[in-house]
């Protein structure tokens, strides 16, 4: 009810956040930083090294920005819950101290794995081919689930790109999210074709 007050009365400002939510990608601190890992600096060219330090930094505020937040929170929390503790300070303190962590984790987990709209991340993923090649591929093929939805988001943009599930030009169809590897599969009908063809030699021997 607030809510949709809030949108009547301030409506330019719910435009706004929307449009922006639209317009880029979204980007959860958890995934950049995993996403960091699979990223070999050698492949990218000199404007993504600029893009990803910028991004870098905005991640580190980000970390931070929640750290102090989680923390904060959580002690305050304790307070409606535990209520005022009757003891000396030092007591007070190492009572509130695990609840407060409890809550602040659990805080921390939360703001870790929302996702918020970068225009940074954006301009990096939207390079038009064959610029962002790799770091589309890095995502697409370490996590496929994260990328389906960027994809989408850069579909919506009325982009077009190689790596997207969403490309026009493609002559195949994606049958999956997840590029399984079937290089077990191949050996296992390689080994049955043998067997069958060693006993149907077997046959012909008697």
């Amino acid at each position: 009810m607030i809510v949709s007050m809030e949108r009547t009365l301030n409506s330019a400002w719910f435009s706004r956040r929307a449009g922006s939510r639209k317009d880029n990608c979204t980007l959860a601190t958890s995934q950049y930083w995993d996403w960091l890992t699979y990223i070999d600096d050698d492949y990218l060219s000199e404007w993504e090294v600029v893009k990803m330090k910028e991004l870098y930094q905005y991640q580190l505020q980000e970390l931070a920005c929640q750290s102090i937040a989680s923390i904060t929170i959580g002690w305050g929390l304790t307070y409606p819950l535990m209520g005022p503790i009757l003891r000396a300070q030092a007591q007070n303190f190492v009572l509130r101290v695990p609840v407060s962590l409890t809550f602040a984790t659990f805080i921390a987990v939360q703001g870790a794995n929302w996702q918020r709209p970068s225009p940074t991340f954006t301009d990096i993923v939207s390079q038009p081919a064959p610029h962002g090649s790799y770091l589309r591929r890095t995502l697409r093929e370490h996590f496929p689930v994260w990328w389906r939805e960027t994809s989408a988001q850069l579909h919506a943009k009325g982009l077009s790109l190689p790596e997207m599930h969403e490309y026009d030009r493609q002559t195949k169809m994606p049958t999956s999210y997840s590029n399984f590897n079937t290089t077990g599969s191949e050996r296992t009908k390689a080994a049955l074709r043998q067997a069958l063809a060693a006993h149907h030699h077997h046959s012909l021997s008697i």
